[in-house]
């Protein structure tokens, strides 16, 4: 074999290397196999330049081709592993979510925020949420809301109240005022869920703003 190996040049050799390719592909072998029989071709090369005489044409052939795979290999390792840092990288790194089309449903929409508010070229609006309650001497909760106040505005959302105790809501509401005021609110907006919350409110100063038998309510704080 080795004799026959040595009257063998080097266009054969990358013949048979071409072909062991071709059939790789055909038969869908793994994506080493091409990197392998390359890897094949150049140690055949290399040993040809020790184990076969002099005379050998595949030795002939192959001396200045196996100078220069060695220049390239010297010059293909530094390549070789920027491409696999690279391909670590960006593994390590989520690929972006691409933003569907239409009308959709954002359940955080800080991000839309901020976008929206660049392409403005306006400030970001600041939003602080804050919940006031109420309790009784032996720790019964009896009246609570939740705040938010988004720059100037204030709205007041889930207004609870122990209905035994008519003096809790102007109490809680006037709680309230005065804290979205300390937060630089100027006006405070709320939706009442019942007719007489609606009146209630009302009486405590607040106007509606829109029609209908539970009308959005709001109140200046000026």
């Amino acid at each position: 074999m080795l004799q026959a190996l040595g009257q063998a040049n080097l266009l054969g050799v990358l013949v048979v290397a071409a072909l062991g390719w071709g059939f790789a592909r055909v038969l869908d072998a793994p994506r080493w196999a091409g990197p392998a029989i390359l890897l094949v071709v150049v140690i055949i090369a290399a040993l040809s330049q020790i184990a076969l005489p002099p005379e050998a044409p595949l030795r002939q052939t192959t001396g200045g081709a196996v100078r220069a795979l060695v220049w390239l290999a010297a010059a293909a390792v530094p390549i070789l592993a920027y491409r696999a840092l690279l391909r670590r990288l960006r593994g390590a790194v989520p690929a972006p979510t691409p933003h569907p089309q239409g009308f959709v449903i954002i359940p955080e929409d800080a991000a839309l925020v901020e976008d929206i508010a660049a392409r403005l070229g306006a400030a970001v609006p600041t939003t602080e949420t804050v919940s006031l309650a109420h309790r009784a001497p032996d720790g019964a909760l009896t009246a609570s809301l939740r705040l938010q106040i988004t720059d100037t505005l204030a709205s007041l959302h889930n207004i609870w109240v122990d209905p035994t105790d008519p003096t809790l809501a102007p109490r809680l509401l006037t709680q309230a005022e005065d804290e979205a005021r300390r937060r630089a609110a100027t006006t405070v907006l709320t939706q009442p869920r019942t007719a007489d919350q609606a009146t209630q409110l009302r009486t405590l100063g607040y106007r509606a703003i829109t029609s209908g038998p539970l009308p959005l309510l709001a109140k200046d704080l000026l």
